[in-house]
């Protein structure tokens, strides 16, 4: 504050202790402590600053606090009638495991700030999650998460919605892994894929909310092989099929000429 009066600059820069006014932190939205907000005649200027903490920049950024108002404003003009209700992050990408158990975690840590732990919701919607040979490049991940027959065979959570309707809730996600050889007719190429079942479960705990997929890799592999039949066990079938429809005819003719005869005598009954 006393640099920012000694160069003149009209802004004032007050403290808000957010473990004592819990109301007004709610109120603007603040997660994460430090959290730095712009304010212009009691209305917030976004985006909060996210730069370094060091008093040249910390400066820097109040000094050019109408530049911030002016491109907030014209955001607002070119947003204007737009809404979203959507508040969070979209998380792609893959990564190297070893064939053994294990399991992948995703929280919330800054060495800049300590979050609310009242205001952490990791209600989460998974759109795909599997397991695939090493990809050789960033546009060969994205086709197999693009690939709409392969994210059905091997990725079971399309759309899925994962909901917090409390706070503290930590989310659990136990997958078996299962590889799966596929061995088609023709000239077509096998297919080795990695196929998973799915348990989840949400629970309240005093741990900061998180979401965790566990793995298990298992160590049986599933071979599915489509063998054509020779055409000589089709005609075998077919005769097979033949005799046995006529030998059941036969029986029952028998049966019925001999209820006939039976009645033809009187002694039927």
């Amino acid at each position: 504050g006393e640099v920012l009066k000694n160069r003149g600059a009209a802004i004032t820069l007050p403290k808000v202790e957010c473990t004592k006014d819990t109301s007004l932190c709610q109120e603007h939205q603040v997660h994460a402590l430090p959290t730095i907000q712009l304010f212009h005649n009691g209305h917030l200027v976004p985006p909060n600053y996210r730069g370094p903490r060091t008093v040249n920049d910390l400066v820097h950024f109040a000094e050019n606090a109408a530049v911030s108002k002016k491109k907030a404003e014209e955001a607002k003009v070119a947003n204007k009638g737009k809404t979203r209700s959507d508040v969070g992050c979209s998380v792609s990408g893959h990564l190297l495991v070893h064939r053994v158990p294990g399991s992948v975690q995703f929280s919330v840590k800054s060495g800049e700030h300590n979050f609310n732990r009242e205001h952490i919701n990791f209600t989460h919607v998974v759109h795909h999650f599997s397991f695939n040979s090493v990809p050789e490049s960033w546009e060969e991940m994205l086709a197999v998460m693009e690939d709409d027959s392969h994210r059905a065979l091997v990725s079971k959570w399309y759309g899925r919605n994962f909901n917090s309707p409390k706070d503290h809730v930590v989310h659990e996600h136990y997958l078996k892994v299962v590889q799966t050889l596929t061995k088609p007719l023709g000239l077509s190429s096998e297919k080795q894929v990695y196929e998973h079942t799915i348990s989840s479960h949400s629970y309240v705990s005093e741990q900061l909310a998180h979401v965790r997929f566990h793995y298990d890799l298992s160590p049986m592999q599933v071979v599915k092989e489509w063998k054509r039949r020779p055409f000589y066990e089709f005609i075998t079938n077919l005769l097979a099929l033949i005799g046995g429809t006529f030998t059941v005819m036969g029986i029952v003719n028998e049966a019925y000429n001999g209820v006939v005869a039976k009645a033809r005598m009187g002694k039927l009954g």
